[in-house]
């Protein structure tokens, strides 16, 4: 599985993960990258065949990021805090579950499809084959 971590992605957490061996693409690391807007990161995580990473909740929008033009993306809420940069520990404990239990399973993530991960849950947006938008709850904190 390959990630492509944008502007907002902290750079603590891609080093941990490339720790564990996770193959990342780092917006920050690319100078010609590093100032486009959402809109390129999109595009571009699209064409390399990798899934975005982000804390940005504007992704979720899907009339400023349509679903069936999705890279496949993990969208990291930092929640209630209100803090963009959620530590790096934090981000890493929840995205290392969801990736063990083997998102590569997920229907479609990397062909129209969203994932909005918190503290409490990862709600799944996708599209359907006869194109209908659904989502589903992949886990919620009880």
């Amino acid at each position: 599985m390959r990630f492509y971590a944008d502007h907002q992605f902290p750079r603590e957490s891609v080093e941990v993960l490339r720790g564990r061996g996770i193959d990342i693409w780092y917006v920050q690391e690319h100078p010609a990258d590093r100032h486009q807007d959402d809109g390129h990161h999109y595009r571009r995580a699209r064409e390399t065949k990798r899934l975005l990473l982000t804390q940005d909740r504007d992704y979720w929008d899907d009339r400023r990021h349509p679903l069936h033009e999705s890279p496949g993306l993990i969208i990291v809420d930092s929640g209630a805090s209100r803090d963009p940069r959620m530590p790096a520990a934090m981000l890493v404990a929840l995205l290392l579950p969801l990736l063990r239990e083997g998102i590569s399973r997920i229907p479609n993530l990397y062909r129209a499809g969203k994932i909005l991960l918190s503290r409490d849950q990862a709600v799944y947006r996708y599209r359907t084959f006869d194109s209908r938008k659904e989502e589903m709850v992949l886990w919620r904190r009880h």
